[in-house]
C-alpha cells in the first residue's frame, strides 16, 4: 500500500464533537486507532483494576468510532481500561458487545492482556534479574525489581509495543481491542504490518497519538469545542506523512506539531520505545496549506528488545478534607501554622504517629509544583486547602484527618482577628474517605527475547451467546 489514512481517535471517553465526527465520515479513512490506557491519572486505576471513564462516556466513544469502522470496513486498533488490568479490559469489552448488540454488528476481534501473571514474572525475575532495571532514579522504587515487590503490588501490567497487535492482525479479525499498549504501538502496528518504514510509523504514531493536541484554534482567541480531545487524520506516505485536525476551528501548525516531540519527554529528539529509539533530531516540518503539517526525516535505531512494567500496591487508605481559607494574616504565615499544627496534632490524637501521615496542600500558593514553584512567595487573597491523611486503616485515616481539620479550624497565631473558624468547610460531613490509598511500585523495563511472549489474547465473536469473560486467555 503506498498510502494510509488513519483517523486518531484519541481516548476512550472523551467524546468526540459532532463536526468532528461529520468530517471523519467525509474523509474515509484506511483505520480507527485510539488510545485509551494510561498513567497519567495515577496508580489507583491499575492498583484497584478500575475505569476513569464511567460507562456513559466509554459507550458513545465505542459506537461513534465503530459507526465508522463498520461504514467503511476498516480494521481498529484500541486500547481501554485506562490501567489495563483484566478486570477493566473485561469491562471495556462488555461494552463493547453492548453497542455491537444493540447497533448489530457482526464482528470478530481479538482481546490483547497486558497484564502479567505474578508466577510468570517472578520466574523471570528467578532466571534473570538483570533483566529488570527502574526507569526512573528515585529511592522510591527499587533499582531492579524483587519477587517481594511484585508479590506485594495488586497488579502488574506490561505495556505492549506493536508487535502483539500485528500477531493478531494476522488472525483475520475485524480489529483489536488491547489492555494497556505503548500508545504509538497502536499506530505503528498497521503501517508496519503493511510494510512501510518504522521510523516514520513510529513518528507518525508518536504525533498523533493523542488526537488534536498538537494543534490550534485556526481562528486566534477562539475556543473551539472539544479541542483537546478532538480527532485527528493523517495520511502515511512512503517516505513522508501529513496530519490535520477533523475539526474545521482548528489547524496543525510547524509549531504545534513540532513543539508536540516535547510532550512528556526530557530529550524531544530522541523517544525511548521497545526494540529501539526514535532520532528526530533531522525532521523536516513544512507547512502544507493552512491546516495540513508534512513530517519527513526521522530515524530509527535499534536496540535491545524491552517493554515497560507497570505495578501499584497499597500503602493504606485515605481521608481528605476540602477547605478555603483567605484571611491575610493565615496566608502569611501559613508555613509556620501548619508546622504548628501537626506538632499538635501528633500531641492530641490518639494515635500512634507511625500509623498515619497528614499532608497539607495550599492551591494557590505552591500545590501544584510544589517546592519548585517559582511564585510561592507572591500574596494570594484565598487559599484552596486539601488536608490529605493516609493511615493503616480507613478508621485511622478519618481520624488523622479529622483531627487535622478540627485543629487548623480553631488554630491561634498572630493578627488572628476571629474567635474561631479559620476554615471554610466545602462539604458537610466535612471529611471524606476514598478507600485504598495506592504508590507505583513498579516502574521497570523488562528484557524480553520474544516480543511476544508476556501477552496473552482471545478471539472474540459479536454474535456469539456465552459471556465473553468466559473465554481463556491463551499464549500467543
Amino acid at each position: 500500500m503506498a498510502q494510509l489514512k488513519i483517523l486518531a481517535g484519541h481516548a476512550f471517553g472523551q467524546l468526540m464533537p459532532e463536526v468532528s465526527f461529520r468530517q471523519a465520515l467525509e474523509w474515509k479513512p484506511d483505520v480507527v486507532v485510539a488510545q485509551g490506557t494510561s498513567t497519567d491519572c495515577g496508580p489507583a486505576y491499575i492498583g484497584a483494576g478500575i475505569n476513569q471513564q464511567p460507562k456513559p462516556n466509554v459507550k458513545r466513544a465505542f459506537a461513534q468510532l465503530l459507526s465508522i469502522a463498520t461504514r467503511f470496513r476498516i480494521p481498529f486498533i484500541w486500547s481501554v481500561g485506562t490501567g489495563g488490568t483484566d478486570g477493566s479490559l473485561e469491562w471495556a469489552l462488555d461494552i463493547f458487545r453492548e453497542v455491537c448488540t444493540e447497533n448489530n454488528h457482526k464482528l470478530r476481534i481479538a482481546g490483547i492482556s497486558g497484564e502479567l501473571q505474578k508466577d510468570y514474572l517472578v520466574k523471570k525475575i528467578e532466571e534473570s534479574p538483570q533483566s529488570f532495571q527502574r526507569l526512573v532514579e528515585t529511592e522510591r522504587l527499587p533499582r531492579g525489581l524483587s519477587k517481594e515487590e511484585v508479590l506485594r503490588s495488586s497488579h502488574v501490567i506490561a505495556q505492549m509495543g506493536p508487535e502483539p497487535i500485528i500477531a493478531a492482525l494476522e488472525k483475520g479479525v475485524d480489529g483489536v481491542i488491547t489492555g494497556r499498549a505503548l500508545d504509538i504501538g497502536l499506530y505503528m502496528a498497521l503501517p508496519l504490518k503493511l510494510g512501510f518504514p518504522k521510523a516514520l510509523a513510529a513518528h507518525l504514531g508518536k504525533t498523533m497519538e493523542c488526537g488534536s493536541i498538537p494543534s490550534v484554534p485556526a481562528k486566534p482567541g477562539s475556543m473551539p469545542e472539544g479541542a483537546s480531545f478532538d480527532v485527528m487524520l493523517g495520511v502515511l506516505n512512503e517516505d513522508n506523512f501529513l496530519v490535520f485536525p477533523a475539526n474545521p476551528e482548528l489547524k496543525c501548525t510547524v509549531t504545534s506539531v513540532g513543539s508536540h516531540a516535547f510532550y512528556e519527554r526530557v530529550n524531544p529528539f530522541k523517544e525511548e520505545n521497545p526494540g529501539g529509539y526514535l532520532d528526530l533530531a533531522q525532521v523536516a516540518y513544512e507547512q502544507i496549506d493552512e491546516r495540513t503539517v508534512k513530517c519527513s526525516g526521522a530515524k530509527w535505531v535499534d536496540e535491545p528488545y524491552s517493554i515497560k512494567v507497570e505495578g501499584a500496591a497499597v500503602i493504606g487508605y485515605r481521608a481528605i478534607c476540602i477547605a478555603g481559607l483567605r484571611d491575610p494574616a493565615f496566608i502569611r504565615q501559613i508555613d509556620s501554622i501548619f508546622a504548628g499544627a501537626k506538632i499538635e496534632l501528633r500531641n492530641l490524637l490518639p494515635l500512634n504517629p507511625e500509623d498515619y501521615q497528614v499532608h497539607f496542600h495550599a492551591y494557590g500558593r505552591d500545590a501544584v509544583m510544589g517546592v519548585t514553584e517559582p511564585c510561592r512567595d507572591q500574596p494570594s487573597h484565598e487559599i484552596g486547602l486539601v488536608i490529605d491523611a493516609v493511615g493503616k486503616t480507613q478508621e485511622i485515616a478519618s481520624t488523622a484527618a479529622s483531627g487535622a481539620r478540627a485543629v487548623l479550624m480553631g488554630k491561634k497565631y498572630p493578627g488572628r482577628l476571629s474567635t474561631a473558624g479559620n476554615l471554610a468547610l466545602l462539604y458537610s460531613p466535612s471529611e471524606l474517605e476514598l478507600g485504598p490509598a495506592y504508590i507505583f511500585n513498579i516502574w521497570h523495563k523488562m528484557l524480553l527475547d520474544n516480543p511476544l511472549e508476556p501477552f496473552r489474547y482471545k478471539l472474540l465473536d459479536s454474535t456469539s451467546k456465552a459471556p465473553w469473560s468466559n473465554e481463556k486467555w491463551r499464549s500467543f
